[in-house]
């Protein structure tokens, strides 16, 4: 007997599954099948859902090589998750022609990123740039395995993961449409075309809990407007802020949205976490705050994986996408202070946007150390005291409000 699910998938946040090809539209480019739509491995897959199986079951399941003599295979296969058209099929055939709405991925948006330091300036060498996936895309992908419970077992763990790099930004989180499982005895394994538009039968699966902490946070702009910026001009400004394009399937249409990334927010309330930690430290040195090595900055959202030890952070921040907000047209130009004219050259213009109010939420491992000083960040979020966004020092960017605290004790 041979037990076959097909799942599909649609994307909440935006989707991260990096390339190791060389684009030059983008310093990372993401994974493209043949028909050059963007398509989820199925070792990526299958790597994520292995990590949430204790060591022993893990390698029970999917197997292990620690030599050439000392392993084994794997008793599941995971295929790869392909992009589902306006229609809801896959295509698994070389396409000669694409509709309009398979186009919208030829172009997919592209992030701009750069590390800010505890003095509120771009670090050396820090900016970067990656192509990622519109979030709403549907993804398709199946299991198989002669083992029903081990099937069981991965679909049960599926609303605790996310797919795809940088999960800890607010990439990778999906939501589960469908779920179709059929039992094959061996007359009906013959004539399984193996193909993901092969319908079978829906179930309903018990999922596991997820283990976070969840701040939902609620803010109002102070009468005041923000920026997140672009880092390019618009038609009739030199500074505008980031908008993004989210696929809408009923309607086969791409919606323009106002962004507020979650890295940025990220990267403010990290640098907040470092202040309090050395405060209750004594340590008064900005060196000291700036550094990446951080105790509570390095257990809360991890470190990169270069000479020192890599490790995933435990803190994780979602995009916010706003469709209902107000542009403002900001004029700026330096002044000589001897003479009270303009300085030449000194003249530039920006574009920001308002709201009336501001939801998202923040998830946390209950696992997670230093939670005492991420608190006291959102806190002084809440209160006017952390500022978001660029131009903070001209006013941008002030917020106040509350947050709810769930999950703790779940």
């Amino acid at each position: 007997m041979r037990y076959v699910a097909h799942i599909t998938i649609k994307t909440l946040t935006p989707l991260k599954v990096g390339s190791s090809k060389i684009a030059l539209h983008t310093d990372m480019p993401i994974n493209r099948d043949f028909n050059n739509l963007p398509f989820i491995q199925g070792t990526t897959i299958a790597g994520i859902l292995r990590k949430e199986f204790e060591e022993k079951e893990a390698e029970n399941i999917f197997g292990y090589e620690r030599s050439k003599e000392d392993g084994q295979g794997s008793k599941v296969i995971i295929s790869n998750a392909l992009l589902l058209d306006e229609n809801g099929k896959v295509h698994e055939e070389l396409l000669t022609k694409k509709s309009e709405f398979l186009k919208f991925f030829d172009n997919l948006p592209i992030r701009e990123h750069t590390a800010i330091n505890a003095k509120g300036t771009a670090k050396e060498h820090s900016k970067y740039d990656e192509e990622i996936v519109y979030k709403g895309a549907m993804f398709k992908f199946a299991i198989e395995s002669e083992n029903k419970e081990y099937i069981q077992k991965i679909l049960s763990k599926l609303k605790k993961v996310r797919i795809g790099g940088k999960t800890t930004n607010g990439y990778g989180k999906f939501e589960i449409v469908d779920i179709e499982f059929e039992a094959m005895d061996d007359e009906r394994y013959a004539n399984y075309t193996a193909s993901l538009n092969e319908k079978l039968n829906s179930i309903e699966i018990e999922f596991e809990k997820t283990d976070y902490i969840v701040y939902e946070l609620t803010l109002k702009p102070d009468d005041i407007f923000f920026i997140f910026g672009s880092g390019k001009p618009d038609d009739d400004v030199d500074m505008t802020y980031v908008k993004e394009k989210v696929l809408d399937y009923k309607n086969k249409t791409l919606k323009e949205m106002a962004l507020i990334p979650g890295s940025s927010i990220k990267g403010a309330v990290s640098h907040r976490v470092a202040y309090y930690y050395n405060l209750a430290k004594g340590i008064d040195n900005v060196t000291e705050y700036d550094k990446d090595d951080n105790p509570a900055v390095i257990a809360l959202f991890g470190q990169k994986k270069d000479d020192k030890k890599g490790m995933k952070g435990k803190v994780i921040f979602e995009d916010i996408y706003l469709e209902n907000y107000r542009e403002k047209k900001f004029d700026h130009v330096k002044i000589d202070r001897f003479t009270g004219g303009a300085i030449d050259g000194a003249l530039f213009n920006e574009k920001a946007i308002t709201t009336d109010e501001i939801k998202f939420s923040i998830y946390v491992k209950k696992d997670a150390e230093y939670i005492e000083y991420l608190e006291k960040a959102l806190d002084d979020m809440c209160k006017g005291l952390l500022p978001l966004g660029g131009m903070v020092t001209k006013g941008h960017g002030v917020f106040v409000g509350s947050y709810k605290k769930r999950g703790e004790n779940e």
